[in-house]
């Protein structure tokens, strides 16, 4: 008895440890979270024909209610049931959740393991009433249209009402996991420190981990860029799905631009940098697009933006230091019209910069 009962909690430590995530240090405060005094006793609305827990495709833990208060942050938790089919489970890897609150719309993104377990920390940039959807996966956003259900839209899987009495103070914004980038994720916190241990200024870091992202010198399985029809047969060559987010990536060492990108912004926004994304397509058909960054350290007391592109950095390993505008090496022309047609300087329909 004392082995089966061994053996399932080993089961469920291992279900979890990719999920593995700490709350942002700079953001946790005493009695942050979910107030428990204050919680409502209602389950999660659930928007499928019996608008029940059982027949959801997400199904969320019983700690969580139809509405809660909280400040600052709010653990979230649940199992995603693949009903479909095994390509489902196969290739998506991710829970997609969704935050409102009047015209603030942003959506974030949680690892799934391989028992279909997600959990992890939501961050509130707006205080007040705010809405959660939870989503399983972009493709297929929309399960019964646009109809309403208790006020929410049904284009989710299910949804909570999150009453925030404490919002994330404004100078804090720029530490938080984002879209694919879950920069809260214990192996990425722990890799990332243990990458710069003997870093001396900002600058050292950011070499350190680009040059990771580039040799992996210290493991022995490098990152290599893949375009997804490598790993994923029912993929085109143009398709770039969000197959992985950021941790992940960490473990499976190859993805594509946006894979790089996003890997790098969560390693460098653990150890406390700004960071962006830079991404667009190269033309209104959206069927060729990049991702690259854009990092900002202070050298000699002067605080610049830098350009970074760790895929191509990748790719183009005989000259990366030119895909780094931190190094001396560093080519603007050629970082921005190196692999034409297709450089960055033709990446700008829908153009973005963002955390």
């Amino acid at each position: 008895m004392n082995y089966f009962y061994f053996l399932f909690i080993l089961i469920i430590f291992l279900s979890c440890s990719e999920n593995n995530e700490i709350i942002i240090p700079h953001i946790e405060i005493k009695n942050g979270g979910i107030q428990k005094d204050s919680s409502y006793k209602s389950d999660p609305y659930y928007f499928n024909e019996y608008k029940n827990k059982k027949y959801s495709d997400i199904q969320l833990d019983s700690f969580l209610r139809s509405k809660q208060n909280v400040k600052r942050y709010l653990l979230i938790s649940g199992i995603v049931k693949y009903r479909e089919n095994k390509f489902l489970k196969n290739h998506f890897k991710s829970i997609i959740i969704q935050i409102i609150k009047d015209d603030y719309n942003e959506y974030f993104t949680f690892p799934i393991d391989n028992f279909g377990r997600f959990s992890g920390y939501l961050y509130f940039k707006k205080s007040g009433i705010n809405k959660v959807y939870f989503h399983k996966f972009y493709d297929y956003l929309s399960y019964y249209g646009e109809d309403k259900i208790n006020n929410f839209n049904t284009r989710a899987s299910s949804g909570l009402i999150v009453n925030v009495l404490e919002a994330i103070p404004s100078e804090f914004l720029y530490l938080l996991p984002t879209q694919n980038i879950d920069c809260g994720n214990v192996n990425i916190i722990k890799q990332s420190k243990d990458i710069v241990k003997n870093a001396q200024t900002d600058l050292d870091k950011a070499k350190m981990v680009y040059e990771f992202l580039i040799f992996n010198k210290n493991n022995s399985k490098n990152f290599s860029f893949k375009q997804y029809k490598s790993n994923y047969k029912v993929y085109g060559e143009y398709d770039f799905h969000v197959t992985y987010i950021a941790s992940q990536v960490l473990s499976e060492k190859n993805g594509v631009c946006n894979d790089y990108a996003e890997l790098y912004a969560a390693m460098m926004r653990s150890l406390c940098f700004k960071i962006k994304k830079v991404w667009g397509y190269y033309n209104e058909y959206k069927e060729i697009g990049h991702m690259w960054n854009l990092i900002s350290i202070k050298i000699d007391g002067k605080e610049e933006w830098y350009k970074v592109d760790p895929s191509w950095g990748n790719i183009d390993k005989n000259n990366y230091k030119k895909w780094a505008g931190f190094y001396n090496e560093y080519d603007e022309d050629y970082f921005n019209t190196m692999f034409a047609p297709y450089n960055h300087s033709s990446f700008n329909y829908l153009f973005k910069e963002e955390y």
